[in-house]
């Protein structure tokens, strides 16, 4: 009998129980073991999480960085396949992942793998969300996650190769365009923390404005996210509209003194730790300093 890859899928979740199978399902023959960690006792995706085979984890959540950082700290095999719960591997990308000769990968890091999201009533494959390769696996003990308030990124060790595996990973993050835009407005409210936390100036009413249209031109002209149809149309004026919230909003901190309180309020917050304190605030470029280079 063939020894599964020497794979662990690590996975947080809180309340995915409606999606947690459709992702351990789609990895399960890909990998040796499936971790699952979990915020509370009583979440129902423990119990499907178990049911597929997969060792859950409970821990108290301390933002996305340190829970997915606490997740590959259980992986007990040694490359580690990072997946979010609303991630789905297609089969061919599970075949890719099952055949690689990891003894013979001595001078590779990690893989990467294009994904695609759903969205409204398609799979996009243009545009913005159509240049996606994330790096998703990696050698164990040689990565870890950061990031800034609103995405973690995968810093990891070293410089070997990163090859793209054929395969998609299927994205179902938004259940409709409605759902897409109010994840969208939280997202632009914890920029504007993240910004001022940096020490970014108000923008210029032009860099408002140029960036807000650049973003539509650049998704929907020049990466041809015309050619998703209606999908794409709508993707593309939400990303104009949500950098246009962004960067106004940066705008308005230094002039209205409501939304300063909230977003300094947002910055000391113990209540909004997850996106704040423990979501890579230690990371950030700081004035005069260096970012760090991300990866995935």
């Amino acid at each position: 009998m063939t020894s599964p890859p020497p794979i662990s899928l690590c996975v947080i979740a809180h309340r995915e129980e409606k999606r947690i199978a459709r992702c351990l399902e789609a990895a399960r023959p890909a990998v040796a073991e499936m971790v699952v960690v979990v915020q509370e006792p009583d979440d129902p995706t423990i119990a499907i999480a178990e049911a597929l085979g997969a060792t859950v984890h409970r821990h108290p959540w301390e933002g996305y960085v340190a829970q997915k950082n606490v997740a590959l700290a259980q992986a007990t095999q040694p490359w580690v396949l990072s997946l979010d719960a609303d991630e789905v591997l297609d089969e061919e990308l599970a075949l890719a992942i099952a055949a690689i000769d990891f003894d013979r990968s001595e001078g590779v890091q990690a893989f990467a793998a294009r994904r695609v999201d759903y969205f409204i009533d398609r799979w996009l494959e243009h545009g913005e969300p159509g240049r996606q390769y994330p790096t998703r696996l990696f050698r164990a003990g040689q990565a870890r996650w950061y990031g800034g308030f609103v995405h973690e990124q995968l810093e990891i060790d070293g410089e070997g190769e990163r090859p793209r595996l054929p395969g998609r990973i299927r994205h179902y993050s938004n259940d409709s365009a409605h759902d897409f835009a109010l994840k969208l407005s939280r997202y632009a409210r914890l920029f504007v923390a993240q910004q001022v936390a940096s020490g970014r100036k108000s923008p210029s009413l032009a860099e408002i404005w140029v960036r807000a249209n650049a973003r539509f031109i650049k998704s929907y002209l020049l990466r041809r996210g015309f050619r998703d149809g209606y999908a794409g149309l709508v993707h593309a004026l939400w990303l104009k509209a949500y950098t246009y919230e962004r960067y106004a909003g940066l705008r308005e901190y230094a002039r209205n003194p409501g939304w300063r309180e909230e977003i300094d309020a947002l910055l000391a917050s113990h209540a909004e730790i997850d996106s704040v304190l423990l979501h890579g605030l230690d990371r950030l470029k700081t004035p005069g300093g260096k970012g760090r280079k991300q990866v995935g």
